[in-house]
């Protein structure tokens, strides 16, 4: 008989926690639903608060690059796990799979550039693992790294097409780890995601990384300069002015195109090498977030910051059909955490240590936490017509 009792009653306590957690779940849904972020609260000024819950998803998400994936490699403190972005003047909601899910319901999304624009990719695919594992559907031939997955369920194609100057390259550029020289023709757009700008709803448009690499610069088809090729015989042309370039040809495509998707251009991604470069034994072992003012950036990437700053609002200010440009600010939350970076956990033996890239889970989830918001945003914005 009093097993009976206990029997019952422990199958009630089962029954409420599941209601209760049902019940928090749509509470979480209708929050987020119904947030009161507004256009005038600027969601990239804020600060990293102490969070107590679990990351989002874990280390066997099977959608990350092996040397994304910390905690696996190796990585023996979890410390930078529990941190979360939140601005100044409100709250900013997690990223809810169901409802970014629901939003995205026969649609298709392109994350266009380097590296790090499929590190945030590869977050958003882990984030929406809750609802379905994607299915690898295409992969270039010419370009491995371009590639597209599908999520049947609700009919959603992602790509990530691999374009890191946004500018047409000479030949594809395949081998990540050449010194050659690249010929960059910056007076066209690449191809690669130029030609298929028109299949999409949505971008999210990212570059940055890769513009100190040795380049020849061609427009008209000829040879004008070239950037850190000590050894040529030509004028040294500058980083920033190749960037510029590249953002304005691309901005400039966007504006003239027929097609209107809703793009986000991500800034400049700031590295926290220490104790020497890249190529220098450089590392980032810390293990918490910088205070607000401790660290702001090296010169080279304040300085891509400003220009790519410059060049969006530039284009978003130049002609009426610009609502859809928005600009995804993601250098102050990520400056202030240099504690969320593979460094040596990356599981590739004789390589330098990663100090560019984000762990995953990690901060980079951060990034789509915003830019959920922002779709959020732009929907709320063309249901009451403008």
């Amino acid at each position: 008989m009093a097993i009976e009792h206990w029997r019952q009653i422990l199958m009630l306590l089962f029954i409420s926690l599941v209601f209760i957690g049902a019940v928090n779940a749509e509470f979480l849904r209708f929050k987020h639903q119904n947030s009161p972020i507004k256009e005038q609260c600027d969601i990239f000024r804020g600060k990293w608060i102490s969070d107590p819950l679990n990351p989002p998803y874990t280390e066997n998400c099977n959608s990350m690059d092996y040397y994304l994936n910390c905690l696996k490699n190796g990585r023996p403190n979890r410390e930078y796990l529990h941190w979360r972005w939140k601005p100044y003047d409100c709250d900013l909601p997690h990223f809810d799979s169901e409802i970014f899910s629901d939003m995205m319901k026969d649609k298709s999304f392109a994350f266009v550039g380097d590296s790090l624009a499929r590190n945030q990719m590869e977050s958003l695919m882990c984030l929406l693992s809750k609802v379905e594992d994607p299915q690898l559907v295409y992969q270039d031939a010419t370009i491995p790294r371009t590639r597209t997955w599908y999520f049947p369920s609700f009919n959603f194609s992602l790509a990530s097409i691999w374009s890191p100057f946004l500018v047409q390259p000479d030949s594809p550029i395949v081998d990540v780890l050449s010194r050659q020289p690249i010929r960059l023709h910056l007076d066209n757009v690449d191809s690669s995601w130029a030609s298929r700008y028109h299949e999409f709803d949505y971008l999210l448009v990212g570059v940055g990384a890769w513009f100190d690499h040795r380049t020849i610069i061609m427009e008209n088809n000829s040879v004008v300069g070239c950037h850190d090729c000590k050894y040529e015989r030509m004028p040294e042309i500058g980083t920033p002015y190749i960037y510029h370039k590249a953002a304005e040809l691309a901005f400039n495509f966007m504006i003239a195109s027929e097609h209107k998707p809703f793009v986000m251009y991500r800034t400049h991604t700031p590295n926290h090498f220490e104790n020497g470069r890249w190529d220098q034994h450089g590392n980032c072992n810390r293990t918490m977030p910088f205070k607000e003012g401790e660290f702001e950036g090296d010169e080279r990437d304040r300085e891509l910051l400003s220009i790519g700053r410059e060049d969006f609002t530039k284009a978003a200010n130049s002609a009426e059909g610009c609502e859809n440009l928005r600009l995804l600010d993601i250098f102050h939350l990520s400056v202030l955490r240099p504690d969320g970076h593979p460094d040596k956990y990356r599981g590739l033996e004789g390589l330098p240590n990663d100090c560019l890239h984000w762990c995953m889970p990690g901060p980079i989830d951060a990034w789509n936490d915003l830019m959920m918001e922002m779709i959020l945003r732009r929907r709320e914005e063309l249901e009451h017509g403008y």
